[in-house]
């Protein structure tokens, strides 16, 4: 009796127990499905980013190359009289030449004010042994010169859009994308790169290619352990005469080797470049006062004792004291802003406030 009891009650609940069975069966059901739906779309996904990465930073088939080869954009004309520095350049050469693999090489060279850092970058460049395809020099003063520099080197490779006014940020981030794809074999310089941290923005990270840095103080930009580079010394005497009298001409080093300059010339000419320290840049100067009685005197002696008195009669510094190399440096450009008018010197001071590193090759040319 009692077992039909328990027969009929539970005929009675399996209708109601059923139906909750096949509601969380289907309730499973549909997770199962939803599940694989996400998994399946979250490969969709995945796939599409690899894809989109890829083709963001695959490297460039030669004939999608937006720009025209060689590509070179330096800030002046290669100096016809540059002298020397043939281990210094030996070394940047064999450092940052191409290796054949992706590597990102770095080669600073760094060294007092006016020692000639700028003028081995650009002979280096303009040499280019390496057979660089693009050499493009960044100017490092202001973050503005930086920024314009990337957009000179973005509608020099015909980037789309480089050429628009204040797109200068687009501009960084299409060179730098460059950069990274190219197959093309590139040097960057930076020139007169003083402060690491706003370097830091402008650094072509995950590139494979070439990096040259002229700088007053050795930072690792890049925070590389590979870097390399080297300090470029002042020249010694001999090398600073042998530098004026290419820079004074040909006749000037004919006549120094069949001794026809007046002995008293050579003293005086030899203790002003004493005063110099060496400074490639202080002797070219110094070349010009020479060559023009307008800024300097009628001969080496007397443009020597103008210099002197120069040194002399130097305004101090408000920031901080000259060294015995800065004292010569700026005697020199004293002299030579003196043959000036009140408006020239105006102007070039306006420029050379916009453009430091300008300064040194407009001056020449008055």
């Amino acid at each position: 009796m009692v077992d039909n009891l328990l027969d009929h009650a539970a005929e009675l609940g399996w209708p109601d127990l059923n139906e909750a069975i096949n509601s969380q069966l289907a309730t499973l059901e549909d997770i199962v499905r939803h599940v694989n739906e996400i998994t399946s779309l979250s490969k969709v996904n995945q796939d599409r980013m690899i894809k989109n990465l890829s083709m963001k930073h695959a490297l460039m088939p030669e004939n999608e190359e937006p720009g025209t080869f060689p590509n070179r954009i330096l800030p002046c004309r290669q100096n016809p009289k540059f002298y020397g520095r043939e281990d210094e350049l030996e070394k940047i050469h064999d450092y940052l030449r191409p290796k054949g693999d992706q590597s990102l090489r770095t080669y600073t060279i760094y060294g007092r004010r006016g020692v000639g850092k700028t003028e081995i970058a650009l002979q280096f460049a303009y040499v280019n042994r390496a057979g660089f395809d693009a050499i493009f020099w960044i100017q490092c003063e202001t973050s503005v010169a930086i920024r314009q520099s990337f957009t000179n080197a973005a509608v020099s490779l015909n980037l789309p859009g480089a050429d628009r006014a204040g797109h200068h940020e687009e501009n960084l981030l299409a060179v730098q994308n460059w950069l990274k794809r190219t197959r093309k074999k590139w040097l960057l310089i930076f020139d007169n790169a003083e402060r690491d941290q706003v370097l830091k923005a402008y650094w072509p990270i995950g590139a494979s290619g070439a990096i040259l840095i002229t700088t007053r103080k050795y930072f690792n930009y890049s925070k590389d352990l590979q870097r390399k580079g080297g300090t470029i010394l002042p020249f010694n005497l001999q090398e600073s005469w042998d530098l004026l009298l290419q820079l004074l001409g040909d006749d000037w080093k004919k006549d120094d080797r069949e001794g026809r300059i007046p002995q008293t010339e050579v003293v005086a000419a030899k203790n002003m470049l004493a005063e110099l320290a060496g400074l490639a840049l202080a002797i070219q100067q110094a070349a010009i006062l020479i060559q023009d009685s307008t800024m300097g005197g009628p001969t080496i002696s007397k443009t020597f004792e103008m210099f002197k008195e120069r040194i002399r009669t130097l305004p101090p510094r408000y920031r901080s004291e000259r060294s015995t190399s800065e004292t010569a440096l700026d005697a020199l450009w004293d002299m030579s802003f003196k043959a000036l008018s009140p408006k020239a010197r105006t102007l070039l001071g306006v420029l050379g406030w916009l453009s430091p590193g300008k300064t040194q090759s407009i001056l020449p040319s008055r």
